[in-house]
């Protein structure tokens, strides 16, 4: 018989207690409209308390359910930085860059408040999906379940990459990426959150 392998209950343990507090911290989303400038900061200061709180120094998975708004970029960094091998994230009411998105070409679109906020949260998302990509990781975005069940159906899945991506290839990603931002006249909550770690084509926050 075997004697358990307590290094791999710990981290499961440790797994498991930063999905529980990612589900703790984050605030409710049933905000009819986008919260004020004052009431994210608020938000995503107790999220950012809270995780940096916790006790816990290492995952193998982090797992983040209908974090709303940015409270999803402070579970994502604090994956980043635990070395979360996947990172499993469903997000929720992106407002952040509701305000920030600016495009002359887009100018049609972004008139319409209802086609702005659908567009920000695939922006808002796929921002997080190239951002994670530079540091380290293989992401996809895909529906996690039918419309029908309900709107929040985005999963980001991202796996660490087993050796890291080729000098050229990031940053080919990365002047892409800033292309897109500087296109929309956007700055992500997790570009700054992780600007430390992004190569310094990426952003304006670490260049």
């Amino acid at each position: 018989m075997h004697p358990p392998d307590r290094s791999k209950g710990a981290r499961s343990a440790r797994c498991a207690a930063l999905a529980l507090a990612a589900a703790l911290l984050a605030p409710a989303c049933s905000i009819p409209e986008a919260p004020s400038p004052a009431a994210r900061r608020a938000d995503y200061e107790r999220a950012a308390q809270a995780q940096a709180s916790a006790s816990v120094d290492a995952a193998d998975l982090v797992v983040s359910l209908h974090a709303c708004d940015t409270a999803t970029d402070a579970a994502l960094d604090r994956a980043v930085r635990l070395g979360a091998r996947v990172i499993l994230a469903v997000p929720c009411c992106q407002h952040e860059l509701l305000a920030q998105i600016d495009s002359a070409a887009l100018e049609p679109l972004l008139r319409h408040g209802t086609l702005r906020e659908r567009f920000a949260a695939d922006v808002t998302d796929a921002a997080r999906a190239r951002l994670l990509a530079l540091v380290g990781y293989d992401v996809q975005v895909v529906e996690l379940f039918a419309l029908e069940h309900s709107p929040k159906n985005v999963l980001i899945r991202a796996a660490a990459l087993e050796r890291p991506r080729p000098a050229r290839d990031t940053a080919a990603l990365a002047e892409r990426y800033r292309a897109f931002a500087d296109g929309l006249a956007i700055e992500p909550a997790l570009e700054r959150l992780l600007a430390d770690r992004l190569p310094s084509a990426a952003g304006s926050v670490g260049a």
